[in-house]
């Protein structure tokens, strides 16, 4: 190519109006490498793309300190409602000031809770965000169209890695600073992943449109090595989202769970593998997940470790309804092994409420029982905002009562002692004893 008829290696004519083909022959292989390598100049993409993954990360941020302000908010209303009834305060869970007053949920609130409105709310707005990220101000004219919209969706695709891995952690720095628990946080993961596939086929779309545009697909399959790294990573990344659907991760989860840690890494090689050395900076959105994978994986192992210190015992005893409880001594049973892990999730504190309603079915009760118990044993050294309980539990048998019976006698002692309303309500769905009195009668 005659650099002396105006188009220079910077991705557009010297004169400053757009690339095209204009005199060029493209049987003449020089020319036509030379006309793809110009289509493909990015210096000035590759600025562009990291400025709009860094305002990502902006508005990922500001999210992040809103969810951040409520939960502290939240913290400091459950400690003055503590201090409150410390002192005897009449009805120290009611709201008192602007804070509370604002915090506290009304009818309109309640459906913007997550979830599911909130949780939809937040995912169209992290969806719309992306796009406007994508396409404002990058509607370059000629040849190179498709290849800024193409690089920016590769900055901001590589840019969702960090936040990927942020919200796929047990141990995720952005729960103790939200308050809001793992399992929710995930849902935010899996579209997280959506979102990155979504970006990365942007990338792939407009790239192929770039080249084919002018027939030189071929030539630049031929020519980058960036192409197989490129579809190496897509590959892995289509397989990690199609994995996580509903059937197959419930088919087998351990499976599952190891597939999807090493297809993550493999994501991450052929990502690293994929970058071009132009964009070698884009890197730190690598590096970045992969210390807070790491760090992940350390605090889990320290908490084995810390619950591995004492030698705790268990119990099961034979119960009625078929039911077995064992006590389990140390010593007694030594190829017994098991890792605890945990404890995880968030949860209010339920002795700040004026009023706890308590609702389970069956097993379910494992969770709505220690609450209960927490509560009658912190009553009996302090005194709680929380004036009435509602233990309700719905069971098929009746004999299941006796799994629990001596722990909810022994709550509503307590809760009476120190003056806190219980009510006990158990739902019978399915007994035999019900079935033949009918059946006689």
């Amino acid at each position: 190519m005659d650099m002396s008829d105006g188009m220079t290696m910077g991705g557009a004519p010297s004169d400053g109006s757009a690339l095209n083909d204009t005199g060029l022959n493209f049987s003449n292989m020089t020319q036509a490498a030379e006309f793809l390598g110009e289509i493909l100049d990015d210096s000035i993409f590759q600025i562009e793309g990291n400025a709009a993954a860094r305002n990502f990360w902006y508005g990922a941020c500001a999210v992040i300190a809103i969810a951040a302000f409520f939960n502290f908010a939240q913290k400091v209303t459950a400690f003055s409602r503590l201090r409150s009834a410390a002192s005897n305060r009449p009805h120290p869970a009611s709201p008192s000031n602007f804070l509370t007053i604002s915090l506290a949920t009304n009818g309109i609130a309640a459906n913007f809770k997550i979830p599911p409105m909130g949780t939809i709310i937040l995912l169209v707005a992290y969806l719309v965000w992306v796009i406007i990220l994508e396409f404002a101000n990058n509607n370059v004219p000629g040849a190179q169209h498709f290849t800024s919209l193409g690089v920016r969706a590769s900055w901001l695709a590589v840019a969702q890695v960090p936040l990927l891995i942020l919200l796929a952690g047990k141990n995720s720095p952005l729960g103790l600073v939200t308050g809001v628990s793992y399992e929710r946080l995930n849902v935010f993961h899996r579209w997280t992943s959506r979102v990155l596939l979504f970006l990365i086929t942007l990338h792939v779309i407009f790239l192929h449109l770039s080249w084919n545009a002018y027939e030189l697909g071929p030539l630049e399959y031929a020519t980058d090595s960036c192409v197989p790294t490129g579809w190496g990573a897509y590959a892995v990344l289509i397989w990690m989202n199609i994995s996580t659907v509903a059937p197959i991760r419930n088919f087998s989860y351990e499976f599952f769970v190891v597939q999807h840690i090493i297809t993550f890494f493999g994501f991450i090689i052929a990502v690293m593998m994929h970058l071009p050395d132009t964009a070698l900076y884009s890197r730190v959105y690598i590096y970045i997940p992969i210390a807070l994978y790491i760090i992940d994986r350390m605090i889990r192992t320290g908490r084995y470790a810390w619950n591995n210190i004492h030698s705790p015992t268990a119990t099961l005893t034979a119960l009625e309804g078929g039911v077995t409880r064992q006590r389990f001594h140390p010593g007694s049973k030594p190829n017994w092994n098991a890792r605890i892990d945990g404890p995880y999730g968030n949860t209010a504190d339920y002795a700040t409420f004026d009023t706890v309603l308590l609702i389970s079915g069956s097993t379910g009760t494992t969770y709505t029982l220690p609450i209960l118990l927490d509560i009658a044993s912190r009553a009996q050294t302090a005194r709680l905002p929380v004036q009435r309980i509602v233990f309700v539990w719905i069971i098929k048998n009746t004999s299941w009562i006796s799994w629990i019976a001596d722990e909810l006698t022994s709550a509503a002692e307590k809760l009476n002692a120190v003056g806190i309303e219980l009510t006990i309500r158990i739902h019978v769905t399915c007994d035999n004893n019900f079935t033949n009195w009918r059946g006689k009668h």
